[in-house]
C-alpha cells in the first residue's frame, strides 16, 4: 500500500488540465443544441467554478504579477494599476460571471 503524500506541482497542473480537459469534451456534447456562444460561456463557468474550489478540485488563489514597469508606466498616463501580489480567491467569480454575459 502506497503511502498518502502532498501532490507534486506536475500533478496539480495534470488535475488543472484534465479538469478543462472533460469540461471541453461535457461541453461539445452541446453542439447541436446550444450556440457557440453558450457553450463558450459554459466553459468559462466550469473553469471559473474549479478556481472557486466549487468542483472536483481545491480553490485556487488568483495572483497578480504585473510586470515591474506598469504602475509607473500607468501613472504616467494618469491610469489605475494593478496591485502587484493582490489575491483574487473569494470563491465568488463563477457567480460574478453571470454580469458580464
Amino acid at each position: 500500500m502506497k503511502e498518502s503524500r502532498e501532490k507534486t506541482i506536475e500533478e496539480v497542473k495534470d488535475d488543472i488540465l484534465g479538469y478543462i480537459k472533460i469540461n471541453v469534451q461535457y461541453w461539445e456534447k452541446f453542439k447541436n443544441e446550444k450556440t457557440i456562444k453558450e457553450m463558450l460561456e459554459g466553459i468559462v463557468f466550469s473553469i471559473l467554478v474549479m478556481f472557486d474550489g466549487e468542483g472536483e478540485l481545491p480553490a485556487m488563489d488568483i495572483i497578480i504579477k504585473p510586470h515591474p514597469d506598469d504602475k509607473d508606466y500607468l501613472m504616467e498616463r494618469d491610469e489605475n494599476w494593478y496591485l502587484d501580489g493582490m489575491i483574487i480567491g473569494d470563491g465568488d467569480l463563477h457567480e460574478l460571471w453571470s454580469r458580464y454575459k
